[in-house]
């Protein structure tokens, strides 16, 4: 009888399993119902090292749906992934209807499993997908607005590495153009090609304008049907088009590229160069290619049709855009060669820093002197009256009573800091580009001591994500990144007791300022002259990045001026490699730990091989202005502090009776590299492979280079094979071991290239890892009246 009843109870939850499975439906989805389709960035292909977006098509056959989109790693517990949480945005699809939405997502979430969610108003889940996806190894992206898809197949075939050995084209309809200046920081150049002018919207052109100010780079052409798209930023071309006509003389192009032109005439658009614009490749009297800078970027002007045939299969396009781009100075993360074939993420160092909370630490003073009156009492004293009162054993419970006792009291007596019920801290690198426009990234961290939910609503139009590095938390970031309004919102939730959150931000301060300079090189090869702190920021702590190698300046307060006289240090190499923020911030040396480590994260930052770039001289200096970035709970933060780095590069004036830049201030480019090679701002690290650097030697426009000089004999460098490129035969010289290399009179045009490049390979075949510090390079040369 017990055996019946256990079957029929057995029986019965096989029945109600049964009816509960032929009940739940997966969302509304089982039934065919909702269908999802999704790509990241343009067709797929983004750049992890930038912001992108996933776009989403939901096809709805079904009741109405009122909910959210979601885009979410696979794993809870992020893949390991320095960024953290959800994506979400709000969306309505009604019942018979097909929508495309898009949800702005950092590049770097791509590295694991993602997949994106339709939630109902409920939270169930009605369907989802995997994003198609197609990171950028190497080069750069250029994205086209065209009137046929190959219209710009020109530049498939340029690999030079101005462009980091490859240029990946995508064709945009109107659609894939966001209307945020943040995810347009996925593309290095958009070009437009008489593209229809009702193709895009007011919001889509005040964008692209955005963007270029902010150091994008836009190529306008067209020829004869120039007016179509490229004449809606006619305000920020290098010519003012008038009319239309044809180009006979093309000699130009041969001096340019050092190839014949395989037509003798092109259609062309008439116009004149705007003040400020220069001419890169001329047809007789008008402009055929030029550029000029508008805000931090560039804008090019093509005078004829890129897609114009036979034209655009001559073989000379190779080399010319290839001269082009060489100035455009694209970010170096673009190339494989400075990531070395992986990803890494320097915004962590921002974000550690920002959890320094210096002020949490009792003060040292305080610290000190109840030490001093702990080991007083627990010393002399406490011996001396439980001697006398023979009561030595209590001191087994006394000893640890005290020093519990004193722990509090430090608590007690310096305390100030911490009895705010919420803090924050804010460490950032604001990079001044223009007197307008200042780019910043920032780590934040939060300490909301009662723990449980909050919200973090930041400045408009501010791309940020939640990171997965937080003090105190127990297990996975319960976060959610909310977008779809003009300020964009985390929400933390189940934050533990005194547990920290932390962010990462990246957007645009608008006039700030500039430092004004008027830097030169002396004839005793001292940097001379001074800087006039026309920005808002009080600066301290200030070094001129000269080079490869840092100087200590003055303070500079807002509004004051600092000369300047410093002599370049043209030693040898070093030998061993060192960051620049421990250069400038030495362990063990200074003030608190905490302070220093701050200051040597955000140089590093500054400095990483994506940021660091090419130019001569760099300042480099902390600020503790308040940035307002964000607020909690919908409260201005009473306890919030900020820690920012300055950043700007200062031009150099060369003389025209001569300039003398001493070894040292010119820093490289990585263009290739082969093997176990690893490059980083300060030296390269290699066993077996090779790496080829490129000096630019020409910064300005008519300076004729006339003698070169190197540091290849140096010791640092034995254990390498050295090899320069000559530009005459195309080929690789070998470099003696005990010669330094002085490249003057005939040699300056076999070795310098006319755009004035200079290439030096070193090869190892040894298996164990050296050490290679960047050659200094000294010039010397003449500015043509």
């Amino acid at each position: 009888m017990k055996k019946q009843k256990t079957w029929c109870r057995t029986g019965a939850l096989l029945a109600a399993a049964l009816l509960s499975t032929a009940l739940w439906v997966p969302g509304v989805s089982a039934a065919g119902e909702i269908k999802m389709s999704s790509a990241v960035g343009w067709d797929g292909t983004f750049k992890l090292s930038a912001p992108t977006f996933v776009q989403v098509t939901v096809e709805n056959q079904g009741a109405d749906v009122n909910g959210k989109l979601v885009v979410t790693p696979d794993n809870p517990n992020n893949g390991g992934n320095s960024i953290a949480g959800s994506f979400e945005k709000d969306v309505v699809v009604p019942k018979g209807s097909t929508k495309t939405f898009r949800i702005e997502v950092p590049g770097g979430l791509f590295i694991q499993a993602v997949k994106i969610k339709l939630l109902d108003e409920k939270g169930q889940e009605l369907e989802y997908v995997r994003p198609t996806q197609v990171a950028i190894q190497e080069g750069i992206l250029l994205g086209g607005i065209t009137e046929k898809k190959d219209d710009l197949n020109v530049f498939s075939l340029v690999n030079a590495p101005a462009v980091g050995n490859k240029i990946n084209l995508r064709w945009m309809k109107n659609a894939d153009l966001p209307d945020r200046v943040d995810l347009l920081q996925g593309l290095d150049v958009l070009a437009i090609n008489h593209a229809p002018q009702e193709k895009l919207t007011d919001e889509q052109v005040q964008t692209i304008r955005q963007w270029v100010e902010r150091g994008g780079t836009l190529l306008l052409s067209g020829g004869p049907n120039y007016q179509g798209g490229a004449g809606l930023f006619q305000d920020l071309s290098p010519v003012q088009v008038n009319g239309t006509g044809k180009a006979t003389d093309l000699s130009d192009l041969h001096r340019y590229t050092g190839s014949k032109p395989s037509v003798t005439e092109l259609n062309v658009s008439n116009g004149t160069l705007v003040q400020g614009a220069q001419v890169l490749v001329q047809a007789g009297a008008q402009p055929l290619i030029a550029v000029r800078d508008v805000g931090a970027g560039h804008v090019y002007y093509a005078a004829y049709d890129l897609s114009e045939e036979p034209f655009a299969s001559w073989r000379g396009n190779k080399d010319l855009w290839a001269n082009v781009w060489r100035d455009a100075n694209f970010p170096a993360g673009s190339f494989s060669a400075q990531s070395n074939g992986g990803f890494s993420d320097p915004t962590m160092l921002l974000v550690n820093s920002s959890q320094l909370f210096r002020d949490l630490i009792p003060a040292i003073k305080t610290s000190v002197l109840v030490f001093i009156g702990y080991v007083v009492l627990v010393g002399p004293l406490m011996y001396v009256v439980l001697r006398r009162t023979n009561r030595r054993e209590w001191g087994w419970a006394m000893i640890p009573a005290t020093a519990l006792l004193f722990t509090g009291g430090i608590l007690l007596f310096d305390n100030g800091p911490r009895t705010s019920s919420t803090r924050a801290q804010t460490t950032a690198v604001i990079n001044l580009k223009t007197d307008q426009i200042a780019e910043i990234a920032a780590g934040s961290s939060y300490l909301v001591t009662s723990g449980g939910n909050y919200s973090v609503e930041f400045k408009s139009d501010a791309f940020v994500y939640p990171t997965g590095l937080n003090y105190g938390s127990s297990g996975n970031t319960e976060a959610r990144t909310v977008l779809g309004d003009d300020k964009p919102r985390i929400h933390y939730e189940n934050v533990e007791y005194w547990s920290m959150r932390s962010s990462y931000l990246q957007g645009k301060l608008s006039d700030q300022g500039r430092v004004q300079s008027d830097l030169k090189i002396d004839k005793s090869g001292h940097l001379i002259g001074k800087l006039v702190n026309n920005t808002k920021f009080d600066m301290e702590v200030v070094h001129l990045l000269i080079g490869n190698q840092p100087y200590k300046v003055e303070d500079l307060k807002a509004g004051s001026t600092q000369p300047i006289d410093l002599a370049i240090n043209s030693s040898p190499a070093v030998v061993q490699p060192t960051d620049f923020g421990s250069q400038m911030f030495p362990y063990g040396i200074g003030s608190t730990n905490q302070e220093n480590e701050q200051y040597r994260n955000l140089v590093n930052y500054a400095t990483s091989p994506a940021l660091i770039g090419t130019a001569q001289v760099q300042l480099l200096g902390f600020t503790n202005a308040p940035l307002h970035l964000y607020k909690i709970d919908g409260e201005t933060v009473e306890n919030d502090t900020a820690l920012s780095l300055v950043r700007q590069d200062l031009p150099i004036a060369y003389e025209a009776g001569g300039t003398t830049l001493p070894a040292g201030m010119i820093r490289p480019q990585i263009l290739t590299q082969e093997g176990q090679v690893y490059a980083a701002p300060e030296g390269i690290r290699m066993s077996i492979g090779s790496v080829v650097m490129q000096y630019n030697l020409k910064k300005i426009p008519g300076f004729a280079v006339e003698k070169v000089t190197t540091n290849l004999d140096s010791a640092a460098y034995a254990m390498f094979d050295k090899q320069l490129y000559n530009f005459k035969t195309g080929e690789w010289v070998l470099v003696a071991k005990e010669n330094t290399p002085a490249i003057g009179g005939d040699l300056v045009a076999q070795f310098v290239s006319p755009e004035g490049d200079l290439r030096v390979k070193f090869s190892s075949t040894s298996p164990q890892d050296q050490y290679l510090p960047y050659p200094s390079v000294g010039l010397e040369g003449k500015v043509s009246q």
